[in-house]
C-alpha cells in the first residue's frame, strides 16, 4: 500500500517561504521540512514519525496549513517493514515564555481527548523507538492551558539531562489530571456474631457488612494484596484512599473494594453497592489482586470518558437536546 503525503487540506493553501535568509530562495513549506527531516537519517523511523515532525514545523509557522498523511503510517521510511504501532502525542511547538522565561511546549492533545489541566506527559526524542526505556525520556510536560485539540504545557528537565525538546518529539501520558484520578477505598467488614450465625443457619442470610468467620479471617490479607497492587498497576488512574467513602463524596473516594461471603473481591461504587456488570473475582484466582486493579483502571477510564462535556456553546457539536 502506498503512502500519500499532502501539503494541506482541500480548503487550505500550501505556503512558500524564504527559509534560507542568505539566498532568499523560496521553498514550499512541505518540501523544505520534508527534506530537512530526511537529512537527519534516523534509523527505524516510520512515515508517522516523519509526518509528526513535518506537521509540527509547518503548523508552528503556518497555523492555517495542515499537512495530511494517508496510508500505512507505521511502515518504515522507504522500506517494506511495519513497525509496532505506538500511540504517542506529537510536540507541535516549543517556545520560551516571555514573562517567566520558562520553556513551554504545545502538544497535540486537548479537551476532545479527555485530558485536563494538570495532566503530565514524558517527552521522548523523535528518533527514539524504545518508549519503554525510561532512560530515553528527556523532559516532563504538564498541561497549564488546555485547548480543544492542543494544549500548552510547562516543560521541566529530567534530572541529569539537558532540556532540549523540539517540534516532532513525542509525548506519552503518564499521569492524568488530578480531576481524572479515582480514589479507591478498601472496605473492611465485621465478623458475624453468634446470634447472627444462628439466624444464618436458618435463613442463609446475614446482616449487611457482616462476614462468616472463615471469610473474615481472609479479609486482612486479601485487602492488603489490593493495597500493594495499586501502586504498580494503577497507571496513574487510580490511587489508594485511606479515608472512608461517603455517598455524597464527589471529590474523594470513587470506588470501594470489599470481600464477600463467597470469598470473592467485589468492586463497589462509593455507596458500597457492587457494580452489576463487573463479575466478582475469586481471591484464590491466580493474580487476583492485579486483575482487580486492572478492572478499576478500566472503570476509571470509562467514567472519565463518560464525563466529557462540550462547554463551548457556539460549537456545532454542543448538545442541543436532540
Amino acid at each position: 500500500m502506498l503512502n500519500y503525503l499532502a501539503a494541506c487540506r482541500l480548503n487550505e493553501s500550501a505556503y512558500e517561504y524564504a527559509f534560507n535568509r542568505e539566498t532568499k530562495e523560496r521553498n514550499g513549506a512541505l518540501t523544505y521540512w520534508l527534506l530537512d527531516t530526511l537529512k537527519q537519517q534516523n534509523p527505524g523511523q516510520t512515515y508517522q514519525d516523519l509526518f509528526d515532525r513535518v506537521n509540527a514545523k509547518i503548523h508552528s509557522q503556518f497555523p492555517q496549513q495542515t499537512p495530511i498523511l494517508i496510508g500505512e503510517v507505521n511502515r518504515m521510511i522507504f522500506g517494506d517493514e511495519l513497525a509496532e504501532t505506538v500511540y504517542t502525542i506529537p510536540v507541535l511547538n516549543v517556545e520560551k515564555d516571555a514573562q517567566t522565561g520558562n520553556m513551554q511546549a504545545k502538544l497535540g492533545v486537548g479537551h476532545v481527548h479527555g485530558v485536563a489541566k494538570g495532566a503530565e506527559f514524558v517527552i521522548y526524542p523523535r528518533s527514539t523507538t524504545d518508549l519503554k526505556n525510561q532512560e530515553n525520556r528527556i523532559a516532563i510536560a504538564t498541561i497549564i492551558q488546555r485547548g480543544a485539540t492542543d494544549s500548552l504545557c510547562k516543560l521541566e528537565a529530567i534530572e541529569g539531562k539537558e532540556l532540549k525538546v523540539d517540534g516532532g518529539d513525542r509525548a506519552v501520558l503518564v499521569t492524568p489530571s488530578i480531576n481524572l484520578v479515582r480514589q479507591v477505598s478498601l472496605f473492611y467488614q465485621e465478623a458475624a456474631t453468634a446470634e447472627e450465625l444462628a439466624e444464618f443457619a436458618k435463613t442463609q442470610n446475614l446482616p449487611p457488612n457482616k462476614l462468616l468467620p472463615e471469610i473474615f479471617k481472609q479479609q486482612e490479607d486479601t485487602l492488603e494484596a489490593i493495597k500493594k497492587a495499586i501502586p504498580g498497576n494503577g497507571q496513574g488512574w487510580v490511587e489508594l484512599a485511606e479515608e472512608k467513602a461517603t455517598e455524597d463524596d464527589d471529590e474523594g473516594v470513587a470506588y470501594q473494594v470489599a470481600l464477600n461471603n463467597q470469598g470473592e473481591y467485589e468492586i463497589c461504587d462509593r455507596g458500597g453497592d457492587p457494580y452489576k456488570n463487573i463479575a466478582p473475582i475469586t481471591v484464590s484466582d491466580p493474580d487476583a489482586a492485579n486483575t482487580v486493579v486492572k478492572r478499576l483502571v478500566h472503570l476509571a477510564k470509562y467514567h472519565a470518558t463518560a464525563e466529557l462535556d462540550n462547554l463551548d456553546k457556539s460549537s456545532p457539536l454542543v448538545d442541543n437536546g436532540t
